[in-house]
C-alpha cells in the first residue's frame, strides 16, 4: 500500500493498477488496508497454478463484492509463474539471491532503492 500511495502522490491523475496472483484473491481481505488499496488502484488478477480463473464472487466465499467490482478481467494473460511475490520479498529481506526471479532492471531498481529490506519500509 505504501508504494501505491507514493505513486498516487507522484502521479495524481494516473490510473493505477495493482497486479496480484489469482491465489491471493481469497486472502486479500486479510491484507493491511484492503479498502485503501481498492481506492487507490484497480486490481488486475493474473493466473497462478491451481487457482480459479473466472474470479466470480460465488467461487470465493467471504470475499467482499467490492473486490470483484474492482477486478479487471481478461486484461492480462501470462504464463504460469511458479514463485509468489512474497517469496521474492522474503529472499530480499533475508539477503538470499533473487535476480533469477525478476527482470534485471527491476532487480537493480529494488537494490538501488533498498526496497523490501525491512518490513514496513518502502515497497514492503
Amino acid at each position: 500500500m505504501d508504494t501505491l500511495e507514493e505513486l498516487r502522490r507522484r502521479e495524481a491523475g494516473a490510473e493505477l493498477f495493482f497486479i496480484m496472483g489469482a491465489d491471493s484473491v481469497s486472502e486479500f481481505r486479510s491484507w493491511r488496508s484492503p479498502e485503501r488499496i481498492l481506492s487507490l488502484a484497480r486490481i488486475v488478477v493474473v493466473n497462478r497454478p491451481g487457482a480459479r480463473g473466472s474470479f466470480r464472487p460465488e467461487e470465493y466465499p467471504g470475499v467482499p463484492e467490492s473486490i470483484f467490482e474492482r477486478i479487471e478481467r481478461d486484461r492480462v494473460f501470462m504464463e504460469d509463474c511458479p514463485i509468489e511475490a512474497r517469496a521474492i520479498r522474503e529472499a530480499i529481506r533475508s539477503g538470499r539471491p533473487f535476480d533469477a526471479f525478476l527482470p534485471r532492471p527491476v532487480a537493480e531498481y529494488i537494490r538501488r532503492h533498498g526496497w523490501y529490506r525491512q518490513r514496513g519500509g518502502a515497497g514492503g
